[in-house]
């Protein structure tokens, strides 16, 4: 269980609780965790879009998790292959991709949009400055997710 804390364990629990609170009242919306092979404990699984997904009032979209150490960045290594495709093949089809990124050091929270990830792929080198993003909590983000 400690491994899966140092890979984004802690974030990825952070927002569960966020969507539930922020859902908790409503009849109009419903949340699941989408496991992974690794968060599944090494079940052997098909790739997934995103960590968790939602429905709320009849649209569909899915949030993607990452955590950074860095204060305004988030380095490419933290996506695997071909987890960006996906979210931009859901994006395609009508649904909301989201990715949620958490700073660790400073508990600040960032939502990115994915045509930001994958417009600026090549020219900006190991790692995404998400500065001009605006911070946030993680209870923010949850909100805005059923408004």
């Amino acid at each position: 269980m400690i491994a899966r804390k140092k890979k984004g364990g802690v974030s990825e629990d952070l927002v569960k609780q966020a969507l539930q609170e922020a859902a908790k009242d409503r009849l109009e919306c419903w949340t699941q965790r989408v496991y992974d092979s690794y968060s599944a404990g090494g079940a052997h699984m098909q790739a997934q879009a995103g960590d968790f997904k939602y429905v709320y009032r009849g649209h569909y979209g899915v949030i993607e998790v990452k955590s950074t150490a860095q204060d305004n960045r988030l380095p490419k290594k933290n996506f695997g292959d071909g987890q960006l495709a996906r979210l931009n093949r859901l994006q395609m089809a009508g649904a909301t991709a989201q990715v949620w990124v958490h700073h660790t050091k400073t508990d600040v929270w960032r939502h990115v949009p994915v045509d930001f990830l994958l417009s600026n792929f090549y020219e900006c080198g190991t790692c995404w400055d998400l500065s001009k993003f605006e911070p946030s909590s993680v209870q923010e983000l949850a909100v805005k997710v059923f408004q």
